[in-house]
């Protein structure tokens, strides 16, 4: 077979429209958690009315008001994601294990007047909260009778040249020899050929291999104040990191021996996006009696600015060698993509009930329409994109729900929360919904703090494994397991 060589700027276009930004992307950076101190996420996150802890800097800015004191905090993490995917009936696990940081922080709180009254305290922070983490394994396998990924690329390739072939994707598979035209290249001289795939029948085993890691995460630089300790404001500009690296790995081959010729080829994707945001937060508590706060806060959509890398391969395998043996393999030039994506506004409603010093129980409400995402390029007006982000993405509701019991120096808490299904109800990507189920305890020792927790979610999705009208879709369920301490000093 005769191989392609294309040109530097045709190179350029098509390594840009297959690892096209989309609405994953969209999700992926608009969706956070409450990643923070341990107190925080054994409660379930419910800190937008009660603030004290470094964890409200990311609900609700007002909470930094409510320190008398200077703090400094310190939170590590052990994290589990396993998941589970069901593929052509079937299961196939995977797991990953992590070990890093979920929060640092400083609190510097000054008395604006010796009677305590009035504009009572001015409080300055600086520190660090997580806000998601991508690390994670997936494996999917089964023998497929219907449909095969060479169907995909004989659909992207149907009606060009081999010159005009996406050398990131179908061009990969035409120079491993997995793409002919249909009257073979001989007879090659059509504009709109007709192309097939050389592996004629189905029945061949397929396998996806998804690996990801890398988190987003926020630093903080917010400022409160209270007055008469009964209203507390506050404000926050935020500086919102990113590192996403995923490497997929996708294989069919030939175990049972039923397609001639074909013995197996492997596909392989790398896409690396780093980048950084930032926004604002304003917020405001009132305790209006001793054992009721009520709090509200609203954040402005993240202004990301993010950098793809990206690449692939190919390799296909025969029975029977030809001139250039029995195996082939090839990859492509690494490229890369600057762009955009702002996600959508976000407003929170709490309200916290305290029992004299010993009781609390909290709750927050969260308010985001990830249809109101957008990506844009100066080179791309993105308008497939936002129109699907429109069409597929909807707005969820979120709830976090905390309790806490002290009894001397020791604190029992536990919480709960849920995160919404982003995607509407005619999309097709599954019950996107997160459960969350936490639990912890502390112990304070004069102006030393030790606190613990465990937290538990659980989230389904259909993933495809390729676009084509016959693709089948595998169920993954995905389980993530997280222990976690905070260490602190009151000063």
């Amino acid at each position: 077979m005769k191989k392609i060589i294309l040109s530097v700027n045709l190179l350029i276009l098509l390594m840009s429209q297959l690892f096209a930004q989309n609405q994953d992307d969209v999700l992926r950076y608009s969706q956070s958690f409450p990643f923070s101190t341990a107190r925080s996420m054994s409660m379930g996150g419910a800190f937008g009315a009660l603030g004290g802890d470094f964890s409200s800097l990311s609900i609700n800015p007002a909470g930094l008001a409510v320190y008398r004191s200077n703090e400094f905090t310190i939170t590590p993490q052990f994290s589990s994601v396993q998941t589970n995917a069901n593929f052509l009936n079937t299961t196939t696990g995977d797991n990953r294990y992590t070990l890093d940081l979920n929060n640092i922080g400083l609190v510097l709180s000054y008395q604006l007047n010796k009677q305590d009254t009035g504009w009572a305290n001015i409080n300055f922070s600086f520190g660090y909260n997580k806000l998601a983490n991508f690390d994670a394994n997936i494996m999917m396998q089964g023998v497929n009778n219907s449909s095969s990924m060479l169907d995909y690329f004989v659909a992207k390739a149907n009606g060009h040249t081999p010159d005009q072939l996406n050398y990131l994707a179908e061009g990969l598979a035409y120079n491993t020899y997995m793409l002919d035209t249909s009257g073979g290249l001989s007879k090659y001289n059509s504009v709109l050929s007709q192309w097939r795939p050389t592996a004629s029948v189905y029945g061949q085993t397929q396998r996806k291999y998804i690996s990801s890691n890398g988190s987003m995460g926020e630093y903080n630089f917010s400022v409160g104040t209270n007055f008469n300790h009964i209203v507390f404001i506050g404000a926050s500009v935020n500086l919102v990191t990113v590192y996403y690296n995923e490497t997929t790995i996708y294989t069919e081959s030939d175990d049972k021996n039923v397609i001639p010729q074909f013995q197996q080829f492997t596909y392989k994707q790398e896409l690396t996006t780093t980048g950084q945001g930032y926004n604002f937060k304003f917020g405001i508590l009132v305790a209006p009696v001793d054992w009721l706060r009520i709090g509200g806060s609203v954040h402005t959509p993240t202004f990301f600015s993010l950098h793809d890398d990206y690449g692939s391969y190919m390799n296909s395998t025969f029975d029977t060698p030809d001139n250039n043996g029995v195996s082939s393999y090839r990859d492509s030039t690494l490229g890369q993509y600057d762009y955009q994506i702002t996600t959508p506004f976000k407003a929170n409603l709490s309200a916290a009930f305290i029992y004299k010093k010993s009781a609390l129980l909290s709750v927050d409400y969260e308010y985001i329409n990830y249809s109101k995402a957008r990506i844009n390029a100066g080179d791309n007006s993105f308008y497939v994109e936002n129109t699907a982000i429109q069409t597929n993405l909807t707005t969820a509701n979120n709830f976090r729900l905390g309790g806490e019991y002290r009894y001397g120096p020791f604190s029992l808490r536990a919480g709960f929360a849920y995160y919404g299904n982003p995607y509407t109800s005619s999309a097709t990507y599954g019950n996107y919904d997160h459960l969350i189920y936490s639990g912890g305890l502390g112990i304070k020792i004069n102006s030393v703090f030790l606190d613990f927790a465990y937290q538990h979610t659980t989230y389904s999705q259909i993933h495809y494994l390729y676009d084509v009208p016959t693709a089948v879709t595998a169920d993954i369920n995905t389980t993530n397991d997280r222990f976690l301490f905070t260490l602190g000093f009151k000063f």
